[in-house]
């Protein structure tokens, strides 16, 4: 079982994402804020953070960089509807594990959620 933290401005992505991460067996925590998603991570534990880029004030990408600055081993797949070359090297540059495309997917987003898990564990 794995802790996945989801961090989304929108109240209904975390809705969404949870009722279909609990399903399969993880645990998920949510906020609304960049601010508020880097101090669930400092007092939490958790194996994946799914992150959206586009948050005010602090965007995905700043809450990436806190994160890592916690923990670099840490496994980020971040959000976007925001899919310009120039914002996905950014992203990835910045350490994420993945960017899923907003609309996503679902199945291919729980896959997604799955390799990180895989990802986390053959990280500790």
């Amino acid at each position: 079982m794995a802790s996945i933290l989801i961090v989304d401005d929108v109240q209904a992505i975390h809705d969404m994402l949870t009722g279909l991460i609990t399903p399969m067996g993880h645990t998920c925590e949510g906020a609304t804020t960049g601010n508020k998603g880097l101090e669930l991570f400092k007092t939490g534990k958790y194996d994946v953070v799914l992150a959206d880029y586009s948050m005010e004030p602090m965007n995905g990408l700043q809450l990436m960089e806190g994160i890592f600055r916690i923990d670099p081993s840490a496994v980020v797949i971040v959000m976007t509807g925001y899919n310009n070359e120039e914002t996905c090297k950014a992203i990835m540059d910045g350490g994420a594990y993945a960017i899923v495309e907003k609309p996503f997917e679902l199945q291919a987003l729980m896959q997604k959620v799955e390799e990180a898990i895989q990802a986390h564990s053959e990280k500790k």
